[in-house]
C-alpha cells in the first residue's frame, strides 16, 4: 500500500476543511509508526553479508541492526561468546589470535571474530533490523553498509513503506492517535489503545514463530492441563 492511500485512509472522518492542514502531519506520524512498530516486534529481517579478509577479526554492523540471531563464516556456525568465558583472544605479543574461527562477539556496532580468520571468507548474519524511512538519504548508506539483496530492494519502494503489507493497516491507528493528541480530541485513546494492542498481539506472534514447539497433548475438559510429549 503506498503512503498516500494510508495518508488518505488516516484522514478519513477527519474536518475536510482541516485534512490539508493534517496531511502532512498524517506522513510524518506514519513514518514514525513504522519505526516504532519494526523496533518493537521486530518484524524486519535480514540476511547480511560481509567479505572477510585473512587475519580479520573485526566487522563493522550497520547502525539500524537490532538483532543478530545466527553467524556463519564459511558455512559453519559460530556460536555467540560471552567475555566471562574462559577463551583466549590475544597471544603472548598482544595480537588478536588467528585461527579457525568457532565464536562470535559483539561490542557496540562491531562483531568480533574469534578466533580472527586464518583464510578469506564470508560471514553470513541472520538479523532483524530497521531502516529510517523519513530520510532519504539512509537507502543509499545502508546499501554502502553492505546490507544485502533486501536493502537495493527496498529503496526502490520509498513511496511505500518496508514493511510487510499485511502489518501496514496498524500504522493507521498510531497516525490518527497522534495526530487527535495534538489537537487535544479525547478519542486520541482509543487509538493508541487500538495501535498498541495489534502491536503487542504481531510481536507476540512473531516471537512465537521463533520458540521452538513442544509435542503436547491438551486435556479437553481442562484448558490448563497440558501434558508434554517431548521436544
Amino acid at each position: 500500500m503506498k503512503w498516500t492511500k494510508l495518508i488518505d485512509r488516516v484522514l478519513v472522518g477527519f474536518d475536510g476543511v482541516k485534512q490539508n492542514l493534517y496531511r502532512t502531519r498524517a506522513r510524518e506520524y506514519l513514518y514514525e509508526a513504522q519505526e516504532d512498530f519494526v523496533l518493537h516486534t521486530k518484524c524486519l529481517e535480514f540476511l547480511l553479508t560481509s567479505d572477510v579478509v585473512k587475519d580479520q577479526f573485526i566487522v563493522k554492523l550497520p547502525d539500524s541492526y537490532l538483532d543478530i540471531n545466527r553467524v556463519e563464516f564459511r558455512g559453519d556456525r559460530l556460536e555467540y561468546l560471552p567475555l566471562w568465558q574462559d577463551v583466549q583472544l590475544y597471544d603472548r605479543d598482544g595480537d588478536w589470535i588467528i585461527g579457525n574461527p568457532g565464536y562470535y562477539h559483539i561490542q557496540g556496532q562491531e562483531l568480533y571474530i574469534i578466533p580472527g580468520a586464518i583464510q578469506a571468507g564470508k560471514l553470513q548474519l541472520w538479523c532483524t533490523g530497521v531502516f529510517e524511512s523519513a530520510v532519504g538519504d539512509v537507502w543509499e548508506e545502508m546499501t554502502d553498509a553492505n546490507w544485502e539483496s533486501n536493502s537495493s530492494v527496498l529503496r526502490a519502494f520509498t513511496d511505500q513503506p518496508y514493511i510487510q503489507e499485511p502489518y501496514q493497516k496498524y500504522l493507521i491507528d498510531y497516525a490518527r492517535f497522534m495526530i487527535m493528541d495534538d489537537e487535544a480530541d479525547q478519542r486520541s485513546s482509543i487509538f493508541q489503545a487500538k495501535y498498541q494492542e495489534n502491536r503487542e498481539a504481531i510481536r507476540i506472534q512473531i516471537l512465537g514463530r521463533k520458540t521452538p514447539i513442544v509435542s503436547r497433548i491438551q486435556d479437553s475438559l481442562d484448558s490448563q492441563t497440558v501434558f508434554s510429549l517431548g521436544v
